[in-house]
């Protein structure tokens, strides 16, 4: 079986929100993943790779320098799944070593951009497999998920009456370099906190429980928790 490097950001490790393509490439492909934090981690981390050889690399939402790849390993050939919300501007001169990448969006805007700029992408849209929901959740009940620190509880309270809300479910689980703001004590009654979930199932139940359910960041690329 072909061997391929799967090259993603560590906070993917723990959200497992990737886990759908390792499971696509896992069935023609001898996968090793390698977690890099670009708030933490530097080049020299890939020197744990110094040496190992591949057929395919792929690049998820993390852009290292090409060249400095090549002096680490060999390859033959990678694709780079970019992170709409993460790219700024395709004029840093790092995005012509991504010239011979195979460039895979999900966002039909930033492909765009990036054929403009003569890279080679290809638009993939991603959609979960529809599922039959019976019951649409308790419509005084909401799902907030607080990731960023622009959007907390205390944003939930100018938006709607508390007296009002029945439950709250809670999850705390911010984005790296986001703290979490704790709750007023408006909610102390209809709180249910959860830190983390083993299983993308598992957090889906406790969605379904809430007919409300307010989105964490100002911006997504291609929205996947409003896909799940």
């Amino acid at each position: 079986m072909k061997k391929l490097l799967y090259i993603r950001h560590a906070f993917h490790s723990k959200t497992k929100s990737n886990d759908f393509l390792i499971n696509l490439l896992s069935e023609n492909y001898e996968i090793e993943i390698f977690n890099f934090n670009p708030e933490k981690d530097n080049n020299e981390k890939f020197k744990e790779l110094n040496g190992k050889e591949f057929d395919t690399i792929i690049l998820f939402q993390i852009m290292p320098s090409i060249r400095m790849l090549k002096s680490t390993i060999k390859f033959k050939s990678a694709a780079f799944f970019p992170m709409y919300d993460a790219v700024n501007s395709l004029k840093k001169p790092i995005w012509n070593e991504y010239r011979e990448c195979n460039i895979i969006n999900f966002s039909k805007t930033l492909h765009e951009k990036c054929l403009e700029k003569g890279l080679s992408s290809y638009y993939i849209q991603y959609f979960p497999k529809p599922q039959e929901i019976l019951d649409s959740g308790d419509e005084n009940s909401i799902f907030f998920w607080q990731r960023r620190e622009n959007i907390t509880t205390h944003t939930l309270e100018k938006l709607l009456d508390v007296n009002k809300i029945n439950k709250l479910y809670l999850h705390n689980a911010p984005d790296p370099n986001n703290k979490f703001i704790q709750p007023s004590k408006k909610w102390n009654k209809k709180l249910e906190c959860s830190n983390w979930f083993e299983t993308r199932d598992e957090m889906l139940i406790y969605i379904q429980k809430s007919a409300l359910y307010f989105a964490p960041r100002d911006a997504e690329g291609i929205g996947m928790s409003f896909l799940d």
